[in-house]
Formats: C-alpha cells, structure tokens, sequence
C-alpha cells in the first residue's frame, strides 16, 4: 500500500489534475478542467462465463469476440496516463482471454498508475500464473461467488468448479515460489440467495490460497423496469437513492471498439461519449456529447437512460441476520 501512495505522491501533475477534477465537480462545471482520474480499458470484450446477475446476459447483448491490440492500448495510455491515478483493465469481458493483457499492465506502469485487473480466475495455468506474479500488476481481483459446486455453477454459469480450484493452486504456487512478487491479491465473493450461509467456507478457502484479502460485496441488482432481481430477497434489499454522479466527471471507459462511454455499468453501450481511436481524448472529453450529459446529470439524472436503471443501485445495501 505504501508503493502505491509512493506512485501517487511521486506525480505531482497527478495531484494537480487531482485536484482540478474535484474542483470541476464541486462548483459543477461543464467544461471541465482536468481529465478523467479513474480510467477502465476493456482488453477483451469476450467472457467465457454467461453469470446470470451480469448486466450484459441480462439484456441479452451479445459478447463479441474482440481483443484490443497493443498499439491501441498505447493510444489510449499515452493520452491518459499522465493525469490516471487508477487503472482497471477490464469491462463486461475477461481481461486474460486477451494474452497480450499483461503486457499491456507492464506498459501502463511507465505511467505510475494503479493498475487492476478483475478476473474470474479460470484461465489462470501455470504458465499465466507466473506471468501474472513476475508483472507489474498492483491488484488481482479474483471473482468465486460459491463456496460449493452447486452455487458456484449456479452463479456463474458455464464455470466448472474443480477447474476454477485448479487455477487457485497455480496461483498459489506461483506466489509460493516468489513470496517477494506479484500484485496484491483479493478473493471477492458476491452474496445473493444462491450462496448464503457459505461465507465460512470461503474465508477458509481464501486463507488456504493465500490471498492478501477477501472482498465481500453487495449485488448490483438491475433491470430495465427497476425491478429487483430474485437473486436477492426484496426484503433484504434497502435503496439508497442517489440523483448525482460523479463519473461524468471523474471516471472514463474505453472499450475495445475504442468507444467511450461515461459508465462500467453501460452494457450496450448505449451513451457512446465518441471513439478514442477516430478522436483525442480532450476532443472527446470535453466535446459536446459529454458537456450535454454533463448537465442533464446536473438537471435530472434519470434523463439518462442508464442512470435512470443503474446508477442509483450502486449504493443498494443487503443487510442479512
């Protein structure tokens, strides 16, 4: 954690674009006087899982199978980088379908960002393993959301469970062998129904892998109408409803259509912001598409069309007994 500050503190022109983004949002501004902070670079638009809860099964978008290339990402970096305090390389696809994922982590820490990657561990061999331990990567996010077959089928379709404990170990001896290296990591576990009650299991498979920490998080819980989704019982479910966001201002996602959208949230896309490979990224930033939204968050936030469904359940809580 200390390294990571180091990379932030280090870069005073970081802070500055810092510190020119809030400002932007504090006082509302349209135009914008720095660039985005929190950056999302979709890699790989294909996943070898079809998860029930995922915004893109849901919708029934389909998962094209496109890998962004290196000299793209370069593109993108050499724009963002300077100003980007994180990193996170991945969207609605699985960021190791694309080999060339890990290098492109390695580009970006010329650049002193945080990068991170969020997986669902079951493309992790040996091989990728080792390479994953000897990069430059920050944090691993590693995605199990069931503690037995069953769940874990359940929840994240098309997976298999013995292969995803396989991966773990490859994961587990890698960092075994190099105990000075390699990102740190985090076991993250989505509680729903499906999977109540496994938290102890879990936590003891987590600590058997070695993980550095376990994330236990929420259900973003979506539909087109609003409606609450069956993989959380409605009585457990409080809305905290918010009419701001903050992206518009702060965060940025490039897909590897090179589309620009304001929102990890956007399956579709459906709010294309332009395309960093026909435009520059103050061209795209600042343009007009992104100062029209940038006030109809300001009048009414639901004007938005994925606001309206989306936004708000970010900050949906589960409270179990």
């Amino acid at each position: 954690m200390r390294m990571l500050l180091f990379k932030i503190f280090m870069s005073p022109r970081k802070i500055f674009n810092w510190l020119l983004v809030m400002f932007s949002q504090k006082f509302r501004l349209i135009n914008t006087l720095g660039t985005p902070v929190h950056c999302y670079i979709e890699t790989a638009s294909y996943c070898n899982l079809r998860c029930p809860m995922c915004l893109k099964v849901q919708k029934g978008y389909e998962f094209e199978n496109r890998n962004m290339m290196m000299d793209q990402f370069k593109l993108i970096m050499d724009q963002i980088g300077k100003n980007a305090i994180t990193l996170r390389l991945w969207n609605f696809g699985e960021p190791f379908i694309n080999s060339e994922t890990i290098d492109m982590v390695n580009y970006a820490s010329r650049f002193h960002v945080i990068t991170v990657i969020s997986t669902n561990g079951l493309l992790i061999s040996p091989s990728l393993a080792d390479k994953i331990v000897n990069s430059k990567l920050d944090f691993l996010i590693v995605s199990f959301d069931g503690g037995t077959k069953e769940s874990y089928e359940y929840n994240r379709r098309n997976g298999n469970f013995e292969k995803f404990i396989t991966c773990m170990e490859n994961l587990a001896n890698s960092r075994g062998k190099n105990p000075s290296k390699g990102p740190f990591t985090a076991l993250q576990f989505v509680t729903m129904n499906t999977n109540r009650g496994e938290w102890e299991t879990i936590r003891s498979m987590a600590e058997g892998w070695h993980f550095d920490k376990i994330m236990l998080r929420q259900l973003n819980v979506v539909t087109e109408k609003g409606e609450k989704l069956s993989y959380v019982e409605q009585d457990k479910l409080q809305v905290d409803k918010t009419n701001f966001c903050s992206n518009f201002w702060q965060e940025i996602v490039f897909n590897s259509t090179g589309d620009v959208v304001p929102c990890c949230m956007d399956a579709g896309p459906e709010v294309i912001m332009g395309n960093i490979y026909e435009k520059k990224l103050h061209d795209i930033w600042n343009g007009e598409i992104y100062k029209k939204a940038r006030q109809k968050v300001l009048k009414n936030l639901e004007s938005i069309p994925i606001c309206k469904y989306t936004c708000y359940k970010r900050n949906n809580k589960l409270v179990f007994d």
